[in-house]
């Protein structure tokens, strides 16, 4: 539970290297000897009973982010948060590898080749959407989807433009409601009124 505060303390104390190391000596010895990995749950070859890792996640991923700072996250012993970490960075590598291809392809180039018409339907609408986001820098969770498999969002957003379009057009014949109004109300009051003065 108190992690955090000893960790800030004791990473003042030491830098950030200093925390590393001391885990790394720590467990350099588990290769060589039988002792289970600290990141991963572990059962005992006597009783047969499941034991927690000795690392929790939290402890696993602020590991991980210092060994990331540190430039040395393949010297942690494999774990969830390890292959989580390693494979993130894979794929910014990999992401970062095909923009740069798509960077220098001359799309212009391909427009004049291949027409729009003579492109499947589908291939034509990833495309689309893929550009988009590439154009806006946007990588949130509309990245590479369908345009028809869009989110649905709540119906106050989907319903927003066409309630503005409602209150604008009711606004314009505002001087011809109020005007109908009082000529009904008008009319209602002089029909309510008795036909003798008393």
């Amino acid at each position: 539970m108190a992690f955090l505060p000893t960790f800030v303390r004791y990473a003042s104390k030491r830098p950030v290297d200093g925390i590393l190391q001391q885990f790394l000596e720590s467990n350099a010895n588990r290769a060589s000897s039988s002792m289970p990995n600290p990141f991963l749950p572990h059962k005992n070859p006597v009783s047969g009973r499941w034991h927690p890792p000795k690392f929790s996640l939290r402890r696993q991923a602020k590991l991980v982010s210092l060994a990331c700072q540190s430039r040395i996250l393949r010297e942690l012993p494999d774990g969830p948060k390890v292959s989580r970490a390693i494979a993130r960075i894979r794929g910014i590598k990999e992401r970062r590898i095909l923009d740069k291809a798509a960077a220098d392809v001359d799309l212009a180039a391909i427009a004049k080749v291949m027409p729009p018409s003579a492109r499947p339907k589908k291939l034509a609408e990833d495309e689309e959407v893929m550009k988009t986001a590439r154009m806006v820098g946007y990588q949130g969770p509309y990245l590479g989807r369908k345009q028809k498999k869009m989110f649905k969002g709540s119906k106050v957003d989907r319903e927003a433009y066409q309630r503005r379009q409602d209150v604008k057009a009711k606004l314009e014949r505002m001087d011809v409601t109020i005007k109908e109004w009082q000529a009904s109300k008008a009319e209602t009051k002089a029909k309510s009124k008795p036909a003798l003065p008393f």
